[in-house]
């Protein structure tokens, strides 16, 4: 404690005069010298109102002391003021997360409401809320009628009224959707009756419910004799046209190139497209699978065993040999030589049973593609390409070749796919462009 011919009371006596004489307990001006940080409560001496806190150091020192924040503007009391709808009854000891002074008001329809000096001045606050949320009992909004309030809220905080429609059916609507501009129902104004309408190959038949999202369903008959089910988007805006048969044709009998579709099988490759058996024009008239994409695409023309004789069993070069091999005569010109190269049989097996064995194949597959000939039957789970990954064109006499090393078993598609350039492509770069799809 101070000496009291030190303290505020004796060096300060006008201001000890604003001391607030009960906020303050037992201090007292005779307490605290003029140069103390000590913040405490002051009174102001013009409005009795008007109470604050701050040192005492802050309000005796001899240059630009600080009076009363309340006159001096720099703090409000809007206690009994009226904003909009709300009328400020006190301050409360709360304040927001940026310090601003939180008033306790009460709105004229009878609800307390919390809100900032901020707010109240900036006119952000005019209400409790219930401007924002009025009472629409009995109002209609197109052919919506509104019921009564439920206890639910949007997440925006939207009050949901239940509604009935015109046409009967009860729904609940937001306040914000419900607007007197707008042609507002239970969803009925934007339904079409779609029974009995064409759509391309579709013929609609009767309502089939509603999806998850709440879209319209419609249980439709395909030309083809399918039934499936459309919702009302996907008709009207040409999305559906059929039960999915425009995109799987039928092209048993159609001919692409010297093959000639001769019907489909059961099978599927990796990315889900159809397998066909067709056969090719070629003298072997060889039996050989493809895909619709492929097909239509124009990659496969061709059982592609009458394109290259490289790369190909012994046996078959043998069968067909006589038909690609020899002379060829044109117009009286210069005949041209092709030479054979020919596989030994014992290294395609040993490269079959090495890869059998290093992968544990049941039956030999396509190293690349993962494609098994024995989905046609046992008789044909053995039936492979061998792939010499060493050009045997570019060899001239004998040489030797490991089967673990420099054969690898392969399906036709790929191995035509190999093929399809001069110098050929890589077993990694056909991997690498099914990878990629």
């Amino acid at each position: 404690m101070p000496y009291k011919e030190n303290s505020l009371a004796v060096k300060n006596p006008e201001l000890a005069k604003q001391w607030h004489p009960t906020k303050n307990g037992d201090k007292t001006p005779f307490d605290f010298t003029v140069g103390s940080n000590e913040r405490v409560w002051w009174l102001c001496e013009k409005n009795s109102e008007h109470i604050w806190k701050t040192s005492i150091h802050s309000r005796a020192k001899k240059t630009r002391p600080t009076n009363c924040p309340y006159c001096s503007n720099r703090k409000v009391n809007l206690t009994g003021q009226k904003f909009g709808k709300l009328t400020v009854t006190r301050k409360t000891d709360k304040r927001t997360q940026n310090g601003k002074v939180i008033w306790e008001c009460l709105c004229d329809c009878g609800n307390i409401h919390n809100t900032s000096t901020d707010s109240l001045k900036q006119g952000k606050a005019k209400s409790c809320g219930c401007i924002l949320s009025p009472n629409l009992i009995g109002q209609k909004f197109g052919k919506l009628t509104v019921v009564q309030k439920t206890d639910n809220k949007t997440s925006n905080g939207c009050v949901i009224w239940e509604c009935q429609c015109d046409c009967g059916n009860i729904c609940e609507r937001s306040t914000r959707s419900l607007k007197p501009d707008k042609n507002c129902s239970c969803g009925c104004l934007t339904s079409f009756d779609l029974i009995g309408q064409r759509f391309n190959k579709l013929v609609v038949v009767k309502k089939a419910g509603k999806t998850p999202h709440g879209s319209v369903l419609w249980e439709c008959k395909c030309d083809c004799g399918n039934i499936c089910e459309q919702t009302t988007g996907h008709l009207r805006n040409g999305t559906s046209q059929s039960c999915g048969c425009l995109r799987r044709p039928n092209l048993k009998g159609q001919k692409f190139g010297k093959l000639t579709v001769i019907e489909k099988t059961n099978g599927r490759d990796s990315n889900g497209n159809v397998i066909w058996e067709c056969i090719c024009d070629c003298s072997k008239h060889t039996v050989c699978f493809f895909t619709t994409r492929g097909l239509m695409k124009g990659w496969n023309k061709s059982c592609g065993l009458c394109n290259s004789v490289l790369d190909y069993d012994v046996e078959e070069i043998d069968a067909f040999s006589a038909d690609i091999l020899g002379n060829f005569l044109e117009k009286g010109g210069n005949p041209i030589t092709s030479d054979r190269h020919e596989r030994n049989p014992e290294a395609r097996e040993a490269c079959i049973e090495h890869y059998k064995e290093k992968y544990k194949w049941e039956a030999v597959q396509c190293f690349i593609c993962d494609f098994k000939f024995d989905k046609y039957g046992v008789d044909f789970k053995d039936k492979i390409h061998v792939h010499h990954k060493i050009m045997i064109s570019g060899q001239e006499g004998e040489y030797k070749i490991d089967p673990r090393i420099h054969l690898v078993p392969v399906c036709p598609n790929c191995h035509m796919v190999i093929h399809s350039k001069k110098e050929g492509f890589t077993v990694e770069e056909v991997k690498s462009m099914i990878s990629k799809k």
